[in-house]
């Protein structure tokens, strides 16, 4: 182990299982594997596989999902450029070549926004009023969508998604990296943002190295290995090997504000596979040194953002001043990303992550995870300064994420949770539903089954 970051070392006190091809999931695919890279053969772990999924999963579910989400979430080039003529104008000098070359882009359609550039004026005029406000695209929501395509194995998006990335990569109007901007206008190269987002990037060339190992298809995995370059050189602490949360300077001061739903150990995995010319190990466990420090030295939920000590910390970007010290908006996703590295490599750390969170959803719950509080959760024991949030109602992407910290912790939470989930929520498709429709959708894929872990 190279350089574990010094504080936390002590944290780590597991390695990965060895590789095998050995799994009790009844899907061949779902296996171990080992590859090798320049600096020889890297062992991924074993897959839990379906054996750690509730009894009641449905593969069924995530897939009405996902054609609802596409419906409403998604759109494509060819659709916009036929029902706002005058707003695509301009279009054709970012994506000609692409449409010429039969990979027209589709874009995730970002919630109703504030921004100005992000309204479309002639939508009203077209009889499009639900579009008025959806003019722009996040990377985290190309990411999101690129792995919700491949997942249902669904190309034709995949392609469309990565086309729409690989163009605004090629722009050249994005400072220093060729990452894609966190905000952009449509089917153009005007970025809003001047940051990247660094869990975009990952989930991004995840997606890529999965769609590789499942199609063959070569120029995934070029364009994975080209992110995952930028991502080492511009969004990796080289000190502590933690993941800032973007490339630029407000994210990377003298106590850089880290948001731990932005760690995606399968992503440091499969850079682990491709990329022989980084130290991705050391990432990932100083990653899990790191969040596993800051679950103990608190309530047992992560706060939205921490510092380097793990202490809560306000990242003083507008978004969360009221409640970055609570389990929220950011940190719901962790659950997500923890479980999926526990079914594909079965870390004994994701399993303490999750077998943590299960246990403070059981007390809050009373055991029944249909009881669980409306409650944004402290990370402070002594929660005066800093109190737990009480919201309205549970969404339902956090009733999601409390779901799955049942994933090979508790049988009996995840059976009802997840069958609760499967007969009683689905897409809510309005224009400020992008995030929590987005997530359930991930969430339903992981929760049902289809996380397969290809060869």
């Amino acid at each position: 182990m190279k350089k574990l970051f010094p504080i936390l070392a002590c944290s780590l006190a597991f390695g990965l299982f060895a590789c095998s091809d050995d799994d009790d999931s009844s899907s061949s695919s779902d296996t171990g594997t080992s590859t090798d890279t320049s600096s020889g053969t890297v062992d991924t772990g074993t897959a839990v596989g379906s054996s750690a999924l509730a009894s009641t999963a449905d593969a069924s579910v995530p897939a009405a999902l996902y054609t609802s989400w596409l419906g409403y979430h998604f759109t494509t080039y060819e659709t916009e450029t036929s029902i706002f003529p005058t707003l695509a104008e301009s279009w054709d000098a970012v994506y000609t070549s692409y449409y010429s070359n039969g990979t027209p882009p589709g874009r995730v359609i970002w919630s109703a926004a504030s921004d100005s550039k992000c309204k479309i004026d002639e939508a009203q005029s077209a009889g499009y009023s639900y579009m008025t406000k959806r003019g722009c695209t996040v990377s985290e929501g190309i990411g999101y969508g690129m792995l919700n395509a491949v997942m249902q194995e669904d190309w034709d998006t995949f392609h469309r998604l990565y086309a729409y990335d690989k163009a605004q990569y090629e722009s050249g109007n994005f400072p220093n990296t060729g990452l894609m901007s966190w905000e952009v206008v449509s089917f153009t190269y005007e970025y809003i943002s001047s940051s990247s987002a660094t869990d975009a990037d990952l989930d991004i060339a995840a997606a890529l190295i999965i769609a590789y190992f499942k199609t063959g298809t070569q120029e995934y995995l070029d364009f994975a290995l080209t992110i995952a370059s930028a991502i080492w050189e511009y969004e990796i602490n080289q000190s502590t090997y933690l993941i800032y949360s973007g490339n630029t300077a407000m994210w990377q001061t003298d106590n850089p504000p880290y948001n731990l739903s932005y760690f995606s150990p399968v992503a440091i995995r499969l850079f682990m596979l491709i990329d022989g010319s980084h130290d991705w190990q050391s990432v990932l466990d100083n990653g899990y040194a790191y969040m596993l420090a800051v679950q103990a030295n608190g309530t047992g939920v992560f706060p939205d953002w921490s510092d380097a000590t793990g202490t809560p910390i306000d990242p003083e970007n507008g978004s969360a001043s009221a409640s970055y010290w609570t389990y929220n908006k950011e940190a719901v996703r962790i659950p997500w990303r923890i479980a999926w590295d526990y079914l594909w490599y079965g870390d004994e750390r994701a399993l303490q992550v999750l077998t943590t969170l299960n246990n403070f959803a059981v007390e809050k719950s009373g055991g029944d995870p249909l009881s669980m509080p409306a409650t944004y959760y402290s990370w402070y024991a002594d929660n005066e300064s800093y109190p737990d949030v009480e919201a309205s109602k549970l969404a339902v992407h956090y009733y999601a994420g409390w779901c799955a910290t049942g994933i090979g912790t508790n049988s009996a939470w995840l059976d009802a949770c997840t069958s609760d989930l499967n007969a009683n929520y689905t897409m809510t498709n309005s224009t400020a539903s992008y995030f929590y429709d987005i997530l359930l959708l991930m969430y339903s894929q992981l929760l049902n089954g289809k996380y397969i872990k290809p060869y």
